[in-house]
């Protein structure tokens, strides 16, 4: 049985954050979605930092409230050593007004997938929400990183799952290279 974990950013003070003001409301949407053809991965697209946050650039930009996951160039690298399958990766352009600094990073956009085991699992049916997820892996095929989505293909849950195959290697690049990735944090489910 494979074990299944949430990958989150510490949203410290003095790291960056977007503003979602910014962020175009279909760029927004897809990231929530996980609709990939509304992304122009072509053209990098400009997001600004919110001011009152810190301009320390992490290696994962996260709060599930937005949805739109920004990585590190390191970050992405290490997931493209792990031969990511399925991610969608576009080039994001950080604007700090106040310092009038741009930082370069990678949008991270996961498949939405169809993996719980309703039986097991505790979702709000008034409100949509997933208090408790338990994964049949089964139907994870050889999705490493995901979003959950219900039957119909509506995301329900803005958490990013990870496979412990995903973990393993992350810890064993940062033990075998001496790095610590800058605030992320990998929760058991």
């Amino acid at each position: 049985m494979s074990n299944y974990y949430i990958i989150t950013a510490n949203n410290l003070p003095e790291y960056a954050s977007i503003d979602t003001d910014s962020v175009d409301f279909r760029y927004k949407n897809a990231c929530i979605m996980c609709q990939h053809q509304h992304i122009d991965i072509k053209n990098p697209t400009v997001i600004n930092v919110d001011t009152e946050s810190g301009d320390i650039y992490p290696d994962l930009i996260y709060n599930e409230g937005t949805g739109i996951p920004l990585v590190s160039d390191r970050f992405k690298n290490i997931l493209d050593d792990f031969e990511m399958e399925y991610i969608l990766f576009s080039k994001v352009i950080l604007y700090h007004e106040t310092l009038r600094r741009e930082h370069e990073c990678w949008l991270m956009l996961p498949p939405k997938i169809d993996c719980l085991d309703y039986e097991k699992s505790e979702i709000s049916e008034h409100i949509g929400i997933l208090r408790r997820a338990v994964i049949d892996e089964r139907t994870t095929g050889r999705f490493n990183m995901f979003k959950i989505c219900d039957k119909r293909g509506i995301v329900i849950s803005q958490k990013l799952f990870i496979t412990e195959e995903l973990v393993q290697y992350l810890k064993k690049v940062q033990e075998d290279e001496d790095i610590t990735l800058k605030n992320v944090i990998i929760k058991s489910l």
